[in-house]
């Protein structure tokens, strides 16, 4: 029993990590973008993607920080 919990664990562990990376890929695209907007809708559009970008930002550092954690 107890191996099969530590099983999952490292399984979800590995699942966790996965997702963090493919958000820091997508985030890391949209940072280094040079696209700063072509109008005044374009650039308010680009800055509520940021604004959402940087909540998720701080959902998925509680995510990472947990993910450090486990793995020490």
């Amino acid at each position: 029993m107890y191996f099969y919990m530590l099983f999952n664990l490292f399984f979800q562990y590995l699942n966790d990590v996965e997702e963090l990376e493919n958000w820091i890929n997508d985030k890391m695209a949209l940072a280094t973008s040079k696209d700063y907007g072509k109008d005044e809708n374009s650039a308010d559009k680009l800055l509520t993607k940021n604004k959402v970008g940087r909540t998720s930002m701080l959902v998925n550092f509680y995510k990472l920080n947990a993910c450090c954690v486990f793995s020490a």
